[in-house]
C-alpha cells in the first residue's frame, strides 16, 4: 500500500533526503492510475523528495515499443504530466531538454544517481538506444572519482545481480538474457 509506505518513511526517517522509486508506479499507465498515485502522495504530509525511474508498466498503455510505433512522444507527455513533479528541476536529461528523454541524472550529497529505463517493454532485458548508451558513457566518465560511488537506477535487473537472474538458480528464466544491455537502432 503506497500510502502506508509513505507514512512509514515519514515516521521512521523524517530527515531522509529522498526516496527512490524504481518503476511500475501504475498498473497500466492510464490517467486514472497516475491520478490515484499523485492523490495518495499528496495525502501524506512531509514526504521527502521522491526520485523515480520508469518501469515496464509505464509502457503498457503505449505498446511494447513506443519508439518504433511513434507513440514515444505520447508516453513521455503522459509521464511528464503526472510524474514530472518527482523529477528534480536540476536533473540532467540524456537528450538535454527536460523530458526529451526518460533518462536523467541528479547529484545528491555529492553522489551521482543515474535513472534509466528501457526503450522496449521487456520484462527481462534492458534495451537502450545508441544515443542513450552514449549519454550513459559520458555520465559515467564525467562522474568517475576514486572512492565515490555512482548509482545506476533501472527497473530491469542485470544478470547475476538478484535472485532469479543467476543462471544456476531454480528461478532463472530459461531463454531470458538478463543484463543484455543492447543498443536499439530506433531513436527518437
Amino acid at each position: 500500500n503506497f500510502r502506508i509506505m509513505l507514512e512509514d518513511i515519514v515516521s521512521v526517517s523524517p530527515n531522509s533526503i529522498g526516496v527512490i522509486s524504481n518503476g511500475d508506479h501504475t498498473n497500466s499507465a492510464t490517467d486514472a492510475d497516475y491520478e490515484t498515485l499523485v492523490n495518495i502522495y499528496d495525502s501524506v504530509s512531509r514526504v521527502p523528495n521522491f526520485y523515480i525511474s520508469v518501469g515496464n508498466h509505464e509502457f503498457f498503455r503505449f505498446g511494447t515499443n513506443p519508439i518504433a510505433t511513434g507513440r514515444f512522444s505520447e508516453m513521455k507527455a503522459a509521464y511528464e504530466k503526472y510524474m514530472g513533479r518527482f523529477v528534480p528541476q536540476n536533473a540532467e536529461f540524456s537528450a538535454g531538454k527536460r523530458f526529451e528523454s526518460l533518462y536523467y541524472s541528479v547529484e545528491m550529497c555529492g553522489v551521482k544517481f543515474i535513472f534509466l529505463s528501457t526503450d522496449v517493454c521487456d520484462q527481462n532485458n534492458l534495451t537502450l538506444n545508441a544515443n542513450t548508451l552514449s549519454w550513459l558513457e559520458e555520465e559515467l566518465e564525467e562522474s568517475a572519482e576514486p572512492n565515490t560511488p555512482i548509482f545506476i537506477i533501472m527497473h530491469q535487473p542485470m544478470k547475476d545481480s538478484i535472485a532469479g537472474t543467476f543462471s544456476g538458480s531454480s528461478k532463472y528464466k530459461k531463454g531470458a538474457d538478463y543484463g543484455a544491455v543492447t543498443a536499439d537502432t530506433a531513436t527518437e
